[in-house]
């Protein structure tokens, strides 16, 4: 039995997803990350003036 276009298309949408997963969440915790790292230089840089200022 032969797939019609449309099912070729959700195969292969199907086997990207899964394909891309992977990425799509080393994407999501290189996010945190990015806002983990911006949290601490924002600390950083209150510390450091709290710290010029005495």
């Amino acid at each position: 039995m032969e797939m019609t276009k449309n099912e070729k298309a959700e195969r292969l949408q199907h086997v990207l997803d899964e394909a891309l997963l992977p990425l799509k969440q080393r994407l999501d915790e290189m996010e945190k990350e990015m806002i983990s790292v911006r949290e601490n230089q924002e600390e950083l840089i209150r510390l450091l003036s709290k710290k010029g200022a005495e």
